[in-house]
């Protein structure tokens, strides 16, 4: 997942990625991510792909957020 990400964050910017944790309508998982308590293993692996800790936060909630608020507004 981390290299997927860090391919559509060399091509269209690290803003337009953002990680669900509802799990709800997928069927199985990806490895190592079973459940939302082993999210801090994607942020890891984010920043061993060279992702800064800033980029790493924007993709695990600030996206999201920004994305939500910007709606409702």
């Amino acid at each position: 997942m981390a290299e997927h990400a860090k391919y559509v964050k060399e091509r269209f910017g690290v803003e337009v990625l953002a990680v669900g944790t509802d799990f709800l309508g997928i069927s199985s998982a990806p490895p190592g991510l079973e459940s939302v308590d082993k999210i801090g293993r994607l942020a890891e692996a984010l920043r061993s792909a060279g992702f800064t800790s800033e980029e790493v936060e924007a993709v695990l909630w600030r996206n999201a957020y920004r994305v939500l608020r910007e709606a409702l507004n």
